[in-house]
């Protein structure tokens, strides 16, 4: 398409600059470049078979129908005012004729505005969170196809009355309504840009909140995992390492004994795979909490939040809300995309209750450790009042859960 389109518009300079190659260079040559690849363009995008993953889903459906729309639309206009040039149809029509792709381009604006109408009144009452987003679609359409409508007839108005005979800055009558019709042409379009990039970007943070809570939706294939069994909120993590903390103090002790090569530990412990992964294909994020104390996202706040229930770690707490705070089956780990449940601060300040912590010596037996587990799982030890061995006290740090804020999400950055 872009190929073609740049060859139609230097022929196009061609044509109209220079009058000798008008007899033997036609405007029907001129758009046969722009024609064919618009052909092609359509024959590859909707004929040839392609894999589910390359299509269009979600929101993306809208814009996709939108820009062939647009681009139908454009590829007929010129074909059409083509042809008028050249005189080429047996049917004469006139230029107001020639220009009906504007006139069916307002047709859509008109549908889309008399659809949205009804649902920002009803909005206005029911729902005010999209009265901003349907306004916005009402008030850019109008003034869409107020500009469209006013340009376009005039363009047609002059060339169909040849009030151009003549060139605009030469001093007659019919110059001086020359100017008057190609200045109502343009200058809508000159206020009406301005205007809508001036006030859309004014709007661009509360807009962009309404229009992806409104439109956004979760391609085929994000499937959702399911949701793991709600847990008690723990006051109490065992780390395993700076990226990742577990419920079961059995994996700080493995990774203890583990092997010290790093890589014999990941091939015999893999306690954290898809850290393992990262860090085998160059990622640095482990680095990065561990030696500068950051957030391995927004790289400026202390790594404090652990997500549940995949216990990965280092983020901050902003970050980690921000994670929370997405639509259902979206919030997901930035390291395993695990689903999560809710997020937990670590306390640093305040100590480890010892009540947790008895004095047996740590299971070595596979009953044993499910028996631990279990009692994990439940949030209190099973036939015993000691739910940790004394010896796994040293691996425990104190944790919080982070609340869901209410009312307006304090966290969400500005939009740059």
């Amino acid at each position: 398409m872009i190929v073609t389109e740049c060859g139609y518009k230097v022929l196009l300079c061609v044509y109209l600059m220079f009058k000798g190659v008008q007899r033997y260079l036609t405007l029907r040559l001129v758009m046969l470049p722009y024609a064919v690849g618009y052909m092609l363009h359509f024959i590859l995008g909707h004929f040839v078979p392609v894999e589910d993953t390359d299509r269009a889903e979600g929101c993306n459906v809208v814009s996709s129908l939108f820009s062939d729309l647009g681009r139908f639309l454009c590829f007929v206009l010129v074909v059409s005012v083509s042809m008028k040039v050249d005189n080429s149809s047996d049917v004469l029509y006139d230029w107001e004729a020639a220009f009906w792709p504007c006139w069916g381009l307002e047709g859509v604006i008109a549908l889309v505005v008399l659809l949205v109408l009804p649902a920002c009144l009803l909005s206005s009452v029911t729902d005010p969170r999209k009265l901003l987003m349907l306004s916005w679609v009402l008030l850019s359409g109008l003034a869409l196809g107020s500009t469209s409508f006013i340009s376009m007839y005039n363009i047609a108005y002059a060339l169909d009355n040849k009030v151009c005979s003549n060139p605009p800055y030469t001093p007659s009558s019919g110059s001086a309504r020359c100017l008057q019709k190609l200045q109502l042409s343009i200058w809508p379009w000159l206020v009406f840009l301005p205007a809508f990039a001036i006030a859309t970007s004014l709007a661009k943070r509360p807009l962009a909140m309404a229009l992806h809570d409104a439109w956004y939706q979760p391609g085929r294939n994000e499937v959702a995992q399911p949701l793991q069994r709600d847990l008690p909120p723990p006051s109490v993590l065992f780390r395993v390492t700076a990226t990742y903390y577990s419920r079961s103090w059995e994996a700080a002790a493995d990774l203890e004994a583990a092997p010290s090569n790093a890589y014999s530990m990941m091939r015999s412990f893999p306690l954290d795979p898809s850290s393992s992964i990262l860090s085998a294909r160059g990622a640095t994020f482990a680095d990065i909490v561990e030696s500068e104390q950051l957030c391995f996202i927004c790289y400026d706040q202390v790594p404090e939040a652990i997500l549940l229930e995949c216990g990965h770690a280092g983020l901050c707490v902003t970050c980690a809300m921000q994670l929370l705070e997405r639509r259902p089956g979206q919030a997901q780990c930035a390291i395993c995309r695990s689903n999560i449940s809710c997020v937990v601060r670590l306390r640093a300040d305040v100590a480890v209750p010892s009540s947790l912590f008895g004095r047996a010596p740590r299971p070595s037996s596979s009953s044993s450790r499910s028996v631990s587990a279990a009692a994990l799982l439940e949030g209190t030890a099973t036939g015993s009042s000691e739910t940790w061995p004394a010896t796994a006290k040293r691996y425990a740090v104190s944790v919080e859960v982070v609340r869901r804020p209410t009312g307006v999400r304090w966290w969400l950055p500005s939009l740059r």
